[in-house]
Parts: C-alpha cells; sequence; structure tokens
C-alpha cells in the first residue's frame, strides 16, 4: 500500500504544483470526488505527520534505485522546509492546513509560507462528481471533464494505475491484495485495478 500510495501522493503534490493549482484545490479533486478519503493529499500528510511523509518519501527515494518513477520519491523543498520551520501537520496544528482563532480553515501558501483562507474550487469535475453515488462512475467522471480537477485527477490516476500496474509481480503477485492494500491502507473505495 505504501509503495503505490506514496507514489500517488507524490504525484499528485508535484502535478497539482506544477499545473499552478494550490494545495486545497488538489485536496478538493483528489479527495470524495475520486472515491478517496476527504483528507485527500495535503490533508493526508497533515494527519500522518509532514516529518513521518519526508521520511517515508526519503526512505523510498534511497531504496529505490530500480524504480523506474524513482524521481518522484524525491523530497520536494517545501516539505524539508516544512519541517525544518516545525510545520508538521495536526500534532502540531499547523502543516498545509490550520485553523485561524475562529476556527476558520486556512491553507499554506507555498509560495510565501503564509496561512490564508481556503479558496474552495467552483469546477464542473466536482460538481458532477456530486451526483454519483457509484465510485467508478465517479472517477470516470471526474477524469473526462475538462477542467483542471479533471486533468490533474486524469494525470494522477494514469500515473497510479501504470505505476501499480508495474509494480505486479514485484510488490504483490495478484491484483487483488494490491487493490486491498489501497483500500484498507489508504481508504480508496476501488483499489488501482478495480478502478
Amino acid at each position: 500500500g505504501n509503495r503505490i500510495g506514496v507514489f500517488s501522493m507524490a504525484h499528485a503534490m508535484r502535478t497539482g504544483l506544477e499545473d499552478g493549482l494550490k494545495v486545497e484545490e488538489v485536496d478538493a479533486i483528489l479527495g470524495k470526488a475520486m472515491a478517496r478519503p476527504g483528507s485527500a493529499v495535503f490533508g493526508t500528510s497533515d494527519l500522518v505527520g509532514i516529518d513521518t511523509m519526508l521520511h517515508v518519501v526519503k526512505n523510498s527515494y534511497e531504496a529505490l534505485t530500480d524504480d523506474e518513477m524513482r524521481e518522484t520519491f524525491k523530497p520536494d523543498e517545501f516539505i524539508i522546509k516544512m519541517v525544518d520551520e516545525g510545520l508538521l501537520g495536526r500534532k502540531v496544528k499547523k502543516g498545509f492546513f490550520t485553523r485561524d482563532k475562529d476556527k476558520n480553515k486556512l491553507a499554506l501558501d507555498l509560495e510565501t509560507f503564509e496561512y490564508r483562507p481556503v479558496d474552495k474550487p467552483d469546477w464542473k469535475s466536482i460538481a458532477k462528481a456530486k451526483e454519483k453515488e457509484d465510485p467508478g462512475e465517479r472517477i470516470k467522471t471526474v477524469v473526462t471533464t475538462d477542467d483542471p480537477g479533471g486533468k490533474l485527477a486524469w494525470k494522477n490516476t494514469a500515473a497510479t494505475l501504470i505505476y501499480a500496474l508495474n509494480r505486479l509481480g514485484e510488490i504483490c503477485d495478484d491484483i487483488v491484495q494490491i487493490d486491498n492494500g489501497m483500500k484498507w491502507g489508504f481508504n480508496w473505495e476501488l483499489g488501482p485495478f478495480e478502478i
């Protein structure tokens, strides 16, 4: 689960930011809209701890010398800076997200390293996803919607599915166990092969 889940999260962070999206925009699309937990990507990092996330990606990067996607595990500078500045996530109440004195949710601006009000995206992909109860239909709807959320969802889903397929025989011999690893370990509603 960690091998594929951390790959997917690291890929989502990097790709979303390269596409000019904010942390809350990445999480808005790669959470419940994509049949994943509401904590999504950056929120899940806050939940497990930014220092823990850094440790896992560093360990993966160092250990996976023959992995074709090894560079995806290379720690981003903003993660290192967050750990250096003590922004470790929920355990210290400051990570990618925090709350102000009035309990309003704030997001970390990764350019200025200042917190600002969360800016919820108004994308068709998210609105369409809310209309679908079936997780497979939700995913299909999101990845085929032509807006920034749909584009990120497709890039991340395609990369994750290919990565999971390439791990078959290396980390596990059957697709059911890989799917279960993602469902049980990362709380996805569908595993990569079910998708």
